[in-house]
């Protein structure tokens, strides 16, 4: 149904925004610890 779709869609789109968080944090650290 167009519901799960979208459902599904939301899902991996709410993984992404997290992986993308994760690096940037990662990222930040680094750059503060230099």
């Amino acid at each position: 149904s167009q519901k799960e779709e979208l459902e599904i869609w939301i899902a991996s789109l709410k993984d992404d925004l997290e992986r993308e968080h994760q690096r940037w944090r990662s990222a930040q650290d680094n750059y503060e610890r230099q």
